[in-house]
């Protein structure tokens, strides 16, 4: 390894003192939330041509996710890239500060490949945040994906569709991400849809407290417009996301190349940590 300071690859190599750093990343405003993707045809386009990633002026649009990037992060195309070694303690203690930063409800998300398990840095949120003095509310994505028949229309294993219909964006939205938001009635839905029986899960609404944190982990959640208010991508290198997948699984890596090349989530979030090494997870800075 370079020391410190010296570049590897282009990318520059910090070692900071502590667990965290100050200059990890910064909070920024969410965008306006765009509307939900319609299935089907997009915009004329079809799913041959959306497959092929050819550009289909729909909210997954790579030249639309760039520009939405950068007005969020300010991201420089000839800009360096910093990573900056840390733990799992010093990413969850940074994202407590993030959050700490904001008054009234947060909604937070964590997205990421299922490989690089991102319930479990969702999971291990919880505790400091609410030793923080902040109610936290859990939401896996998963619960509000679509039933069987629709979400499988396609077949068990397209790509496409586990990218554009599997989640339901408009439930998801409309019964937790909206209540939650600025101006909501503070009631949401926990989840909707139990994805292993493919049945309602029947969940009671709850009524969220005023400094309520919401914590969301799902995948391919990144660059659609969800109203998120702090976004964190969990970044695996192709090779390492191949080499974690299980082999019923691996149909999903064609999924994961479409959306890095769509919605670009390194660049929306706003919160990027590198987990190739799990126990050594590092956080990326512009």
């Amino acid at each position: 390894m370079p020391p410190a300071g010296r570049s590897a690859g282009g990318i520059a190599l910090l070692h900071p003192s502590g667990p965290t750093h100050p200059a990890a990343t910064t909070l920024v405003q969410p965008p306006s939330p765009a509307s939900a993707i319609p299935r089907g045809r997009r915009d004329g386009c079809s799913r041959r041509a959306r497959r092929q990633h050819l550009r289909c002026n729909d909210p997954f649009d790579d030249a639309a996710a760039a520009a939405r990037a950068g007005a969020r992060r300010g991201v420089s195309d000839t800009g360096g890239v910093v990573v900056i070694p840390t733990s799992s303690a010093g990413v969850v203690s940074r994202l407590v500060d993030l959050v700490g930063a904001r008054t009234g409800r947060v909604r937070l998300v964590v997205d990421g490949a299922p490989a690089t398990e991102p319930e479990k840095l969702a999971d291990a949120l919880v505790g400091p945040l609410r030793a923080a003095g902040r109610p936290v509310l859990r939401v896996a994505a998963n619960g509000f994906w679509r039933p069987a028949s629709v979400r499988l229309e396609h077949g068990r294993h397209d790509a496409l569709a586990y990218v554009e219909d599997w989640l339901d964006e408009g439930a998801l939205t409309r019964e937790v991400l909206a209540p939650l938001g600025p101006g909501g009635s503070g009631r949401y839905l926990p989840s909707l849809w139990d994805p292993e029986r493919d049945r309602a899960t029947r969940a009671a609404y709850v009524e969220a407290p005023e400094d309520a944190v919401l914590v969301v982990d799902g995948s391919v959640l990144l660059g659609r417009g969800l109203p998120f208010d702090l976004s964190v991508h969990l970044a695996v290198r192709p090779a390492t996301l191949h080499r974690r997948t299980p082999p019923e699984q691996a149909w999903t890596l064609e999924a994961f190349g479409l959306y890095e090349r769509r919605a670009q989530p390194a660049r929306v979030a706003d919160v990027v940590v590198r987990v190739d090494d799990p126990r050594h997870p590092a956080l990326v800075s512009d």
